[in-house]
């Protein structure tokens, strides 16, 4: 029963903090028109992880499709997190091209940006969930624990509100530095599954022995099980460091 619960709240960890990191800073940077298309996408995302979970029970090759998934979220993490860098050097620069590639090259464009970022990184994990929910009540027979995977669900949900609300509060170098690393860790985290998953695709040469080296890093091995978590703790560490350091350093001048 917890294994369902810790499952569960990785999997929103991964798939909700990512979206709440890419709300707060539209909020702090002034754009707040295109948090309508997040929502959208976030909305669509539940049926279409539905479909998704069905269509993944019938491939022949799930690892091949898991993976691909997991490079296309990391090629659209990358191409946030390259903003992200930008506007901590370009911290002046004019409002309107500070969420490009997504929104700096119209308003139209980074509201498709904007709805498919949500879309597809809900949708990734979205449908494992679903997947693992219908194993529990069809194939396993156990109802009882939907409600304790349910729980681990929400509560990632609500840490990821928790960050989308009271984020956009932060000065703005601070909440570029813990949305940086949080993506770095992000998308490391993608690229060594999206790998692994490959490697179990037989997708290249020596593929089985590239999968049992990788095995410890997945999802589900030794180290790659406490990944999720490491995307909690190490941004936040960071913001108490500079939170700390901030406080003090203001002390010393109002001294």
């Amino acid at each position: 029963m917890f294994q369902a619960f810790v499952i569960t709240l990785r999997e929103g960890l991964e798939a909700f903090l990512i979206v709440a990191i890419v709300v707060a800073y539209l909020r702090k940077m002034g754009r707040g028109d295109l948090i309508s298309a997040v929502r959208w996408g976030i909305a669509a995302s539940i049926l279409l992880s539905v479909v998704a979970a069905m269509a993944m029970q019938r491939v022949a090759n799930q690892a091949l499709w898991e993976g691909t998934l997991a490079l296309a979220a990391m090629a659209a993490a990358i191409a946030f997190s390259t903003q992200i860098w930008g506007s901590g050097t370009h911290v002046d620069r004019n409002i309107d091209r500070d969420v490009s590639p997504f929104a700096g090259r119209g308003w139209r464009f980074g509201y498709l940006g904007m709805f498919c970022l949500a879309l597809l990184m809900i949708t990734r994990e979205g449908m494992e969930t679903v997947l693992l929910l219908n194993a529990l009540v069809f194939q396993i027979g156990a109802p009882e624990m939907v409600a304790t995977a349910c729980a681990g669900m929400l509560i990632a949900a609500g840490l990821a509100w928790l960050w989308a609300r009271y984020g956009p509060q932060l000065p703005r170098s601070l909440l570029l530095q813990v949305t940086a690393i949080f993506l770095l860790l992000f998308v490391l985290q993608l690229a060594i599954y999206g790998f692994h998953e490959l490697t179990e695709a037989n997708l290249f040469p020596n593929s089985e022995l590239l999968h049992w080296a990788t095995e410890p890093y997945g999802p589900d091995g030794r180290f790659g099980k406490h990944f999720s978590g490491l995307l909690v703790a190490v941004p936040l560490a960071w913001l108490a460091i500079q939170s700390w350091r901030r406080a003090r350093a203001l002390k010393v001048v109002c001294s």
